[in-house]
């Protein structure tokens, strides 16, 4: 029963593991050298769709043009992306839509497999109900986070009012992943994202009991931020809420910490993505980007509208690398390594 605190259960040999190798990965994404010219990403994000069948509180897209409210990526832009990066290793498949809404998602993540890139992506697990779905997980991704901002029903489908399933549907669907990937049906390291703000950190303690609960590898706590810039469509109201938030950042710490402790007694990793500035400390400038499917490179995992925060496209500006290394790259890196708040893609993130 959620709210009563669950037996500590040790997690098996292969869950820890599986759990080590989580931190291994994830540690390694945000090695990075602060130079204004740097080697090509071995890490990149790539937006397989703008599809989606909800619509969540913190999510942007609801700021996009009608005319990219469709975008997919195709096998033969995936092919020409990986292309540009003879050294990559992993990639994650997010940006404003849901990946398994992406037409020939299974061709992509064959693609990958053969290329022998590890694929990490987020879903709002709206399709686990689906055993082809839930096998595409098995046979092609290494890391996957089911996005659960709510542990409540009710408040789940406030922050997802437009939501395909509620959350019964959802938990259901990432049980029998779990319980299929446990009997050795994969390796898959699976876990929840939480999006968290001054309006719902209050049940993140709810949020772990899920995750004990369900029994998951980690938990990835976001605090909320801006991902628009000014002049983007709604920019102005997402500052102001990501402002509030911000005002009890210390309050979010403490229910991060008390749930980061409670977790680790299950062997239940929690990474927490604060809300505090990202200027100087940032790893996207020197080490990744966002593409989306039409080529447009992007910063980073938050600055991903691909007509407003385009920094160059990588099929009709030329080659990869030398727009990586370019003017406009370096100026962004040269803004991270003097402090400059100026900046209008990172001076004010996640503001």
């Amino acid at each position: 029963m959620l709210g009563v605190e669950t037996a500590v259960r040790p997690p098996t040999l292969r869950a820890l593991r599986r759990r080590v190798r989580k931190a291994v990965f994830f540690t390694g994404l945000t090695r990075h050298r602060r130079a204004l010219t740097v080697p090509l990403p071995t890490h990149i994000q790539v937006e397989p769709t703008t599809r989606c069948n909800a619509t969540c509180g913190s999510c942007s897209r609801g700021s996009l043009p009608t005319s990219e409210l469709k975008n997919d990526l195709t096998p033969e832009a995936l092919r020409r992306i990986l292309d540009a990066f003879p050294g990559l290793k992993s990639i994650r498949l997010l940006g404003l839509g849901e990946p398994f809404l992406t037409p020939g998602f299974d061709t992509i993540l064959q693609i990958l497999k053969e290329r022998d890139v590890k694929v990490w992506l987020i879903s709002n697990g709206s399709f686990f109900d689906q055993q082809r779905r839930r096998d595409l997980v098995h046979d092609y991704v290494f890391d996957i986070g089911v996005s659960i901002d709510s542990a409540d029903p009710a408040e789940f489908r406030e922050l997802r009012p437009m939501g395909a399933v509620g959350l019964p549907e959802v938990l259901a669907g990432t049980r029998t992943l779990i319980e299929e990937r446990d009997a050795g049906r994969s390796d898959a390291l699976i876990g929840v994202n939480a999006a968290i703000s001054h309006t719902n950190c209050e049940g993140l303690n709810a949020i772990g009991d899920l995750c004990i609960d369900l029994g998951v590898d980690y938990i990835s706590v976001a605090a909320v931020e801006n991902w628009l810039i000014e002049g983007d469509r709604g920019y102005e109201s997402s500052a102001s809420f990501v402002a509030e938030s911000m005002r009890q950042a210390r309050k979010i710490d403490r229910h991060v910490a008390a749930l980061r402790r409670r977790l680790l007694l299950h062997g239940i990793l929690l990474g927490y993505k604060t809300p505090r500035s990202r200027l100087g400390r940032c790893h996207w400038p020197f080490n990744s980007v966002h593409v989306s499917p039409n080529g447009t490179v992007t910063p980073c995992c938050i600055r991903t509208q691909a007509h407003t925060h385009g920094m160059f496209n990588m099929f009709t500006d030329g080659p990869f690398e030398a727009a990586w290394n370019g003017a406009g790259y370096q100026a962004l890196r040269r803004a991270h390594l003097e402090g400059d708040e100026s900046n209008v893609m990172c001076g004010s993130c996640p503001m």
